[in-house]
């Protein structure tokens, strides 16, 4: 990652707890990341705060959105009991 400032997003809560909730619920899937599940930004979380990385824009081809499409599958095979369900803890 780049140490320029506007490498990263960084959001306040928009209420109490927010961020910290943001951050379980992208750990969650990501730990589908190492079965070939689909990439999840890493970020970090503080007291009222979430920084994430700056996506930059790229180009779509059939071939990537294919690769998404299987990733983003063995991604939900890993998941939630429910649609919606909380993160574990």
């Amino acid at each position: 990652m780049s140490s320029r400032s506007d490498a990263v997003v960084r959001k306040p809560d928009s209420f109490a707890g927010a961020t910290r909730l943001e951050a379980q619920c992208l750990d969650w899937p990501a730990e589908a990341m190492p079965d070939g599940g689909a990439h999840v930004v890493p970020v970090r979380v503080g007291d009222g705060w979430i920084e994430e990385p700056r996506l930059s824009a790229g180009r779509v081809t059939p071939g990537a959105a294919r690769a998404f499409g299987r990733a983003l599958a063995v991604t939900h095979a890993a998941g939630a009991p429910a649609f919606g369900a909380a993160p574990p803890g």
